[in-house]
């Protein structure tokens, strides 16, 4: 699984060149991976709330992936591991309720992450 993550991460330095890689490129998929972590943790509570402990394990996986990848773009950027924890709370303290209640939204974001490989 995080093969597959880090294959779809990687796909934008292959098709560029891993030299000519824009930071923006990696800022947009170091952003992408903070809220597919926090994406894959609202499905992996969802799951292990109604008992579904198979499902719950995949999406916790996958949350891990995620949460990985987050640190990995941000070491590309070059923050320091407490900027990048301090980037993962904000992301969660602002995207988590919007992903518990606009369902809409949570598709919208399940599927851009399953896209790239983080879901």
């Amino acid at each position: 699984m995080l093969k597959k993550a880090l294959l779809a991460g990687m796909a934008l330095c292959v098709s560029t060149g891993w030299a000519s890689a824009s930071q923006d490129d990696v800022k947009r998929f170091y952003d992408a991976a903070r809220l597919c972590y926090v994406a894959n943790g609202d499905v992996y509570s969802a799951f292990k709330r109604n008992g579904d402990t198979a499902n719950a394990s995949l999406f916790d996986k996958k949350a891990h992936t995620a949460y990985d990848l987050a640190y990995l773009y941000g070491d590309m950027l070059h923050l320091s591991r407490q900027e990048i924890a301090a980037d993962i709370k904000a992301t969660t303290d602002t995207e988590l309720p919007k992903l518990v209640q606009d369902s809409a939204y949570l598709t919208a974001v399940a599927k851009d992450c399953k896209g790239k490989g983080m879901m």
